[in-house]
């Protein structure tokens, strides 16, 4: 599996929104592979991405339907990575201790000024 960074750009109450919703779906965004999510400061109207690509522009109508665009963006993401990844044999013969330590990496990430 791959591990994913979850980028958040935005603003404002729905930045606030957004990162509630994401937290409230954290355990599973983790069984998809999201690992980091990053803030970024942008414009008020929030833009989500993930493994480069933007998936919603916007806040959702709900954390639900955030999740099921993350989960499928995170499919997405799966597919275009599995070429180069473990098997999925290999995968579950792995032992727990080499599997990653759960942790919620938040960063933070103040966009930086275009003119001075």
């Amino acid at each position: 599996m791959a591990f994913l960074q979850l980028l958040l750009e935005g603003s404002g109450y729905y930045m606030d929104t957004l990162l509630k919703w994401v937290r409230e779906v954290m355990d599973f965004l983790w069984e998809a592979g999201v690992r980091c999510v990053i803030e970024i400061e942008g414009e008020e109207i929030p833009r989500i991405w993930l493994c480069g690509r933007l998936v919603y522009e916007g806040l959702p109508d709900s954390e639900g339907e955030l999740l099921e665009a993350l989960l499928s963006a995170a499919r997405r993401c799966a597919e275009t990575a599995q070429a180069g990844s473990l098997s999925l044999r290999e995968r579950e013969h792995r032992s727990a201790d080499q599997q990653p330590q759960r942790r919620y990496c938040r960063e933070t990430v103040n966009k930086p000024d275009r003119g001075v």
